[in-house]
């Protein structure tokens, strides 16, 4: 019979204090809130200033730091803070500024005439009240519809048709320009609600101005003015896992010559961009709604 080799272990009281205290700052919020309650020494020893270290490598110290500091339901507790997964002042985010297939064009019949478009420029999920926030810039002509008229939707195979809602009114702000001659725009955030997103893996889409449909939720997409685009294929927990996070006050719009460029070089033809009667809109011509 084989003799069994000795073995050694390092009981973890051994460790010191100050190494196990880096050890936990690697540790992600419910990690830690579990460890924590492995026994009163570690409860103790997991002090403010560990969680503080936890917030700031898990949401970054920017958005750590302002949930802390200006949320009252947090009451300036990182415990609490990261109990709740600093769901108030983090958001899920999918950045799309330079993705080509979250444009929404109008069908045209008049050439370069009449010119509008929708950019998708990124997508944040509020997990606590459980909604999509959209934030898109529309541009066209005087006549460019109300970006409150859009609709996020999928299908349902069961019951044949697409399903889907328009964005909650209160929400978020939008700017855009209510006095425009020859040409409007609008930015902003628009927020649905999450049952718009549906179950299943097909893809989720975005449509400008399109309105519902006859029947509560039923959204008509083939007979939209503007094509619609894909926002993500599959589950809105999978599209947004591991996803960064960013301040509910995002601001990924491009400002001055930048963003003309982005839009004369990719969404608007040249024509359009260079006619007499100028398309393009000035950033100081935006105004709240």
């Amino acid at each position: 019979m084989t003799p069994s080799l000795p073995t050694t272990t390092m009981p973890l009281t051994l460790l010191p204090r100050s190494l196990w205290i880096e050890i936990w700052t690697f540790l992600d919020a419910k990690e830690i809130l579990q460890t924590a309650q492995v026994s009163k020494s570690w409860n103790n020893d997991i002090s403010s200033e560990v969680l503080q270290r936890v917030a700031e490598n898990t949401y970054g110290a920017d958005l750590a730091h302002d949930a802390y500091n200006m949320h009252d339901f947090y009451k300036r507790s990182w415990r609490k803070l990261l109990r709740d997964d600093n769901r108030l002042g983090a958001y899920p985010t999918i950045l799309l500024q330079d993705d080509d297939t979250t444009v929404c064009w109008c069908r045209d019949n008049h050439g370069d005439s009449d010119y509008y478009t929708c950019n998708v420029v990124a997508l944040q999920y509020k997990r606590r009240s459980d909604t999509l926030r959209v934030l898109f810039e529309a541009r066209g002509e005087s006549d460019l519809r109300s970006p409150l008229e859009s609709s996020v939707a999928y299908y349902d195979e069961h019951l044949d048709h697409y399903q889907g809602a328009r964005p909650n009114r209160n929400d978020d702000p939008v700017e855009h320009t209510p006095e425009a001659t020859t040409n409007a725009a609008y930015r902003g955030c628009m927020t649905f609600p999450s049952h718009v997103l549906g179950p299943g893996s097909g893809p989720k889409y975005f449509v400008y101005a399109n309105g519902v449909g006859v029947a509560p939720g039923f959204v008509l997409l083939e007979c939209a003015d503007y094509s619609a685009c894909v926002l993500f294929e599959g589950s809105a927990r999978d599209a947004f896992r591991g996803k960064p996070y960013t301040s509910p006050n995002l601001d990924p719009f491009l400002k001055g010559n930048e963003n003309y460029e982005r839009w004369a070089g990719r969404l608007v033809p040249h024509s359009v961009l260079t006619r007499e009667s100028t398309w393009w809109v000035d950033e100081d011509e935006y105004k709240d709604v």
